[in-house]
């Protein structure tokens, strides 16, 4: 067993290292010259996994002050006595860890040219190097992993079905319209980069 403190120490320390490594990307990210939009469509899939972030994320700060976002479950019994089942706490921990590495190196090795909301700029490059060369969406991954690990850090199961059940088909159909588009753009680059490279990954 695991004292709770010690797992709300961990994701509180690894979330804020990661707003500190996104911090001055972001601020570029913001302040960069956008190119006129080629493909931009529209659809529950671009804003649905997004909203399943805020709402995974608050059930999280709702936990990090002890408070049960789903009491009627009784999920969270061991919240009395401030423990955490062995082996489900740091193994959430270091998935939170790993997911959050994995998403901080996507978004660095897009640069400028990441985008929120999935679309087509002129002159756009494909990029494949990096976490791109193990994972097609290396970011994504990322998002489920943190959620994933998150789910586990707590051993809260709502918050792992969640991530199973609802995040995780979210955002693969989000992939399967995203390289639709990118399939349309780049032809048989990203066609032969999609045989070689995994969805979420590698294999």
């Amino acid at each position: 067993m695991l004292p709770l403190y010690l797992i709300k120490a961990g994701i509180v320390f690894i979330g804020a290292v990661t707003l500190v490594a996104v911090g001055p990307w972001f601020v570029r990210w913001l302040r960069r010259q956008r190119a006129p939009i080629v493909t931009e469509p529209s659809g529950w899939f671009q804003w649905g996994p997004h909203l399943l972030m805020i709402l995974h994320t608050a059930a999280v700060l709702l936990l990090l002050v002890d408070i049960d976002p789903l009491p009627f479950l009784h999920a969270y019994q061991h919240l009395a006595n401030n423990q955490v089942p062995a082996l489900a706490g740091p193994v959430g921990v270091v998935f939170f860890l790993i997911g959050n590495v994995v998403r901080v190196w996507g978004l660095y090795a897009q640069g400028n040219v990441m985008e929120k909301d999935v679309r087509i700029r002129e002159n756009q490059p494909l990029i494949t190097s990096g976490p791109y060369a193990v994972s097609r969406h290396p970011i994504y991954t990322g998002n489920l992993m943190a959620e994933l690990g998150l789910g586990l850090a707590f051993a809260y199961w709502p918050l792992i079905v969640f991530t199973l059940l609802l995040s995780l088909p979210a955002w693969h159909y989000r992939t399967m319209r995203e390289e639709t588009i990118l399939v349309e753009h780049f032809g048989e680059d990203y066609r032969a980069y999609q045989t070689k490279v995994g969805r979420f990954l590698p294999w």
